[in-house]
């Protein structure tokens, strides 16, 4: 908005643009996605980051939708990976090519149970691995349960579409829900069977979707390219 009111030529700028849309509704992120597509079309260069995968599949389709690889004379796709070194205690990031499930699906569904698939396949599971499964697995049910049943509002109250055990739908949904919510990877680590114990209600589930949706199951490992 202020570029050009400061004597700026959109030609010769280079502009970056940080998570533009935060948390506002679906209006303005079609409003923001308008916005970098028409008046800064001309810039030299746009840089947009967002944790936003509506805002990046709708720029995705603009920019490099279909195409073979993500990097490309006209635009590039990149992902940002942010781990913990459990040794320096420390947090670095990678910036990383877009992984391939997120650049050729419209929706991050697939990416995330391929992470949710390699952490409960893994030998030696990350504590970062860990930390993010909560969060991670909370996205898949309340995507997949929505599909599958979607008069019924909360997710945690669909958990009989896999599980039969009560004891198994209350230790899941707290997972998901209480554990989504950690401020940091210090608390997880102080409990010492954190890591087995996420990994084990990671497997809970994926052996669930396998015994009472086996044809979704098998979708899945062929999308992200494994055996069933």
């Amino acid at each position: 908005a202020t570029l050009e009111d400061k004597g700026a030529s959109l030609k010769e700028s280079i502009v970056c643009i940080d998570d533009p849309i935060s948390s506002l509704d679906s209006s303005h992120i079609y409003a923001m996605y308008a916005l970098i597509t028409t008046r800064l079309a001309p810039c030299k260069k746009v840089f947009v980051s967002t944790h936003n995968s509506e805002l990046y599949t709708l720029l995705k389709e603009e920019w490099f939708y279909n195409r073979k690889n993500s990097n490309n004379d006209t635009a590039c796709s990149y992902f940002v990976r942010r781990c913990f070194d459990t040794d320096s205690k420390q947090w670095h990031s990678v910036l990383e090519d877009m992984p391939v499930l997120l650049r050729s699906y419209k929706s991050e569904y697939q990416f995330v149970y391929d992470l949710l698939h390699k952490f409960a396949a893994a030998a030696e599971p990350t504590p970062h691995e860990a930390y993010t499964s909560p969060n991670l697995l909370r996205k898949f049910l309340e995507a997949y349960l929505g599909f599958v049943n979607p008069s019924v509002p909360q997710w945690s109250k669909k958990l009989d579409l896999l599980f039969d055990l009560e004891t198994d739908r209350v230790e899941i949904q707290k997972f998901a829900d209480d554990a989504s919510h950690l401020q940091g990877l210090g608390r997880a680590l102080q409990q010492p069977n954190f890591v087995p114990r996420a990994q084990n209600n990671v497997k809970k589930v994926i052996q669930a979707l396998k015994a009472k949706d086996s044809q979704h199951y098998t979708a899945m490992c062929k999308v992200i390219g494994v055996e069933p």
